[in-house]
């Protein structure tokens, strides 16, 4: 489950993604607008199988928000 409010952007950790890209089918991602949660008509968004439809659609602005980085220790 994942939630937002009015900007339609969540965050999906890189573990999450690989979980989702296991499973397949067999894995759904639930997107909750808090700003209309209250409403008696509102359903949430249910994507099936999220990694091949958001990875594999262009209608789905991906872009990283953060690194990790590893490094060897002689670097520094």
């Amino acid at each position: 489950v994942k939630s937002f409010s009015r900007n339609h952007r969540f965050y999906w950790s890189q573990n999450e993604i690989s979980v989702a890209k296991v499973k397949g089918d067999d894995y759904c991602l639930c997107l909750v607008d808090r700003s209309r949660i209250s409403e008696t008509e509102y359903r949430p968004t249910i994507i099936q199988n999220p990694y091949k439809t958001i990875f594999e659609n262009d209608e789905f602005i991906k872009f990283p928000e953060s690194y990790q980085i590893h490094f060897h220790p002689t670097i520094t």
